[in-house]
């Protein structure tokens, strides 16, 4: 099946729509979401509840997820003296480049499109690579600061 006339190839799109319609992902990102919980005890960023099961998954945000600098360790932020700016330290993302991948990375987890990583920092950080490559365009578009 060739692509729609006219249709650009979106990388971040397909990935994400995988055997879905955009309408069917769209309603269960909302729902994602809108389902989304603080949860300080969190030990890491952030977290899926339900992983693969779409409409029945939820997020869960850590205390790192929001920082903007490295007083959390989880956050993998350092000081970049070139940008003027903490980045983390695997990609050179600022903290909001960074909280969307998160976002991004935990709706795949959601979606049963990435494997399981809780406690494999090794896997979580392949998963962030297979995000980036597939959404990088748009988390570079993000303005660095509010």
């Amino acid at each position: 099946m060739s692509p729609k006339k006219g249709r650009k190839k979106d990388p971040c799109k397909d990935f994400f729509t995988q055997g879905r319609s955009l309408e069917e992902v769209t309603k269960i990102f909302k729902n994602f979401w809108e389902r989304a919980t603080y949860a300080p005890e969190l030990g890491a960023i952030a977290g899926t509840r339900n992983s693969g099961q779409g409409m029945a998954a939820s997020i869960r945000l850590g205390n790192a997820f929001f920082a903007d600098d490295d007083k959390t360790e989880e956050t993998g932020l350092s000081w970049s003296q070139e940008y003027n700016i903490y980045v983390t330290t695997l990609t050179n993302l600022t903290p909001r480049q960074n909280r969307a991948l998160t976002i991004l990375h935990e709706f795949a987890h959601a979606l049963g499109l990435i494997p399981k990583d809780r406690d494999d920092p090794g896997q979580s950080t392949k998963n962030d690579a297979i995000i980036y490559e597939k959404c990088g365009y748009i988390l570079d578009s993000l303005p660095w600061r509010d």
